[in-house]
């Protein structure tokens, strides 16, 4: 092979290091998430690895679009190094903010000023920690509730100790 055949091939390896697709399907059961990726209407690649950094994972929609790499230029061997869903992306981030996002809105959202967490109107649960420590001040628009669901159930708003008068507030009494 002459030079000008050698650097024909090495330039189309080049060109086909990187592509856009699109994950068909996913499977995130094991412990290397994996999907089928779609690019252009006659490239599809079956167990593509979808790689995250550590502590991190996603489980895009189809409408995601998904970087791809070929490792050493080798069409045969992809894996998916990044992926973006344009629709559902939380927008208007200043320079160092970040935020994790979903389609359905939930964010966490660590702001120049403060850290926002919105549940887009879902229920949120934190599990599994015996003592949930706050120190700063709580304030809740809504009900606190100590006990919930069990005979012991004290609403903070309803609660009265036996030796206060309706309505009155009362300092706690032993076994109260």
């Amino acid at each position: 092979m002459n030079i000008a055949q050698n650097t024909s091939r090495v330039w189309r390896r080049m060109r086909g290091v990187l592509a856009l697709g699109r994950a068909v399907l996913l499977d995130s059961s094991a412990g290397v998430q994996t999907a089928q990726v779609q690019i252009g209407p006659l490239e599809t690649h079956d167990g593509v690895p979808d790689v995250a950094h550590y502590g991190f994972t996603s489980a895009p929609q189809p409408s995601a679009r998904y970087v791809i790499g070929f490792v050493a230029g080798d069409r045969a061997n992809p894996v998916a190094i990044g992926s973006n869903d344009a629709a559902s992306r939380k927008t208007g981030l200043q320079r160092g903010e970040v935020a994790i996002y979903s389609d359905l809105g939930q964010t966490v959202y660590l702001t120049r000023t403060g850290i926002v967490i919105d549940g887009a109107g879902l229920p949120m649960t934190i599990q599994n920690t015996p003592t949930l420590t706050v120190t700063g001040d709580i304030r809740a628009d809504g009900a606190i509730i100590a006990g919930y669901g069990s005979a012991d159930q004290v609403g903070l708003q309803t609660h009265t100790h036996p030796s206060a008068p309706s309505g009155a507030p009362s300092a706690p009494t032993a076994g109260s």
